[in-house]
């Protein structure tokens, strides 16, 4: 028979103390003293005692685990920050249990429930594009646990916090930057406008044109599900216009990518006869030939923000005032590459 695993009443008899005295030191608890709590941390790890983080979660109401709901773990994007999101909680104290909503809203909804069930303390989600009633997380809310929100955030959800970028002036930045290179005729694939991240993109680039006077054609305007075969489509399908453009602004990386590898299989030449522009943080942008121009945003700084808050608000003593939720906003940066300019050695850079 193996070694018997020691427990938190071998260290309240070794001490001649009881079991709840243990308890409260081991969770550094106010009402022990300092010195009592120095006293049973030393006997516990003495004895080799481990601490059940589900015994603990049940005396104090709090497990030290956060959730986290994402569509897809595989894109760069959503990777990284999950990876910040890991690191930050660990730092903190907390383990983080990761769901996939594989873009469903019956999986998201599923997700939700499975965290809670969980007890997870909160958590940190990005929106399925499937997703447009939010019932389940006017669950979790209600049930008290905090909900934050980055990237893919709802734009009519009160009592959370949401961590975005400016994709509004992101997008309008991008198709400045090929008004600026002298294209004229600037198209756009683009995401589900259901998801609002999509849908400033899009009035971001619609607002640049309009600012330098140049018409808006709905013929080179296509709107994708963000599947690689979907993606594949729009950009056949704007490439092939009657009047094509010379220049697409595309909303992730994915069209960006299927974009260009289209257009050089018909033999354009790229920026020469279009340019691209796109949104991504994946590496094999600087590394495509030609390289992408692409809008980078800080996703891991996301990550961690929104870990930071979502603990912030677990931890905040709701019995003596209420938590202020807040929408934070960061910056991207234009990568300017390649795929947009036709002297890189003079312009690339960053905007």
């Amino acid at each position: 028979m193996g070694k018997r695993k020691i427990n938190i009443y071998d260290v309240a008899n070794k001490l001649g103390v009881s079991i709840s005295t243990v308890s409260r030191a081991l969770n550094d608890n106010p009402k022990i003293s300092p010195a009592t709590t120095k006293k049973v941390k030393r006997m516990a790890e003495k004895l080799g005692f481990q601490k059940n983080p589900l015994a603990s979660g049940l005396m104090t109401n709090k497990t030290k685990t956060i959730g986290v709901l994402v569509p897809q773990i595989n894109k760069e994007f959503v990777a990284q920050a999950v990876r910040s999101i890991e690191d930050t909680a660990f730092d903190m104290g907390y383990s983080v249990m990761i769901c996939q909503s594989h873009e469903s809203y019956s999986r998201e909804q599923e997700s939700i429930n499975t965290l809670l069930s969980s007890r997870v303390d909160g958590i940190i989600v990005s929106l399925a594009l499937e997703t447009k009633n939010l019932e389940h997380f006017h669950n979790a809310i209600d049930s008290d646990t905090p909900v934050v929100f980055f990237d893919r955030v709802p734009s009519d959800l009160p009592n959370t916090t949401k961590i975005i970028v400016d994709n509004f002036e992101s997008a309008y930045k991008a198709t400045n930057h090929l008004i600026d290179q002298g294209f004229k005729r600037i198209g756009h694939i683009g995401g589900p406008q259901s998801r609002k991240v999509f849908e400033d993109r899009f009035e971001g680039y619609k607002k640049a044109l309009v600012d330098n006077k140049i018409a808006l054609d709905d013929t080179i305007i296509e709107g994708t599900d963000l599947s690689q075969e979907d993606c594949f489509r729009a950009a056949k399908k704007i490439l092939h216009a009657t009047n094509p453009p010379d220049a697409i602004v595309c909303a992730n990386h994915l069209a960006s990518a299927n974009t260009i590898f289209y257009a050089l299989s018909i033999n354009k030449s790229i920026p020469q006869d279009v340019a691209v522009v796109g949104f991504s943080e994946n590496p094999i942008a600087e590394i495509m030939i030609p390289s992408l121009t692409a809008v980078r945003q800080p996703c891991a700084e996301m990550g961690k923000i929104a870990t930071q808050k979502l603990i912030e608000e677990i931890n905040f003593d709701h019995k003596n005032d209420q938590y202020v939720h807040s929408t934070i906003v960061l910056d991207t940066k234009l990568e300017i590459r390649g795929s947009s300019v036709l002297n890189v050695r003079e312009t690339v850079g960053k905007l």
